[in-house]
């Protein structure tokens, strides 16, 4: 039997990730790095949290800050959508 050695981390592709929030138009920003993600929203908040794949084609996050505020959403081919511990819907796209 052969074994091949396996990376925890894959080497996939960089994402740009950028979300607005619909109420007060607030922006947070950031990476996709293989399944790493780390954002940072106009306050200096840094958010990092998981990226995992899941069926058709949909991306599951899961992110939380500093202050343990979570972030929960998917992302399809075309577009974002994740939602905060207070309910608030956050949209946005993938470059």
């Amino acid at each position: 039997m052969i074994y091949q050695r396996s990376s925890k981390y894959s080497h996939g592709s960089l994402a740009f990730l950028v979300l607005e929030q619909e109420k007060t138009k607030r922006r947070i920003s950031g990476f996709d790095s293989g399944g790493c993600v780390k954002l940072r929203d106009e306050s200096g908040n840094t958010w990092n949290g998981t990226a995992e794949s899941g069926p058709d084609n949909i991306v599951y996050y899961r992110l939380t800050d500093g202050e343990g505020r979570r972030l929960t959403g998917l992302a399809t081919q075309f577009v974002i959508v994740f939602r905060d511990d207070g309910g608030n819907t956050w949209r946005g796209f993938v470059e």
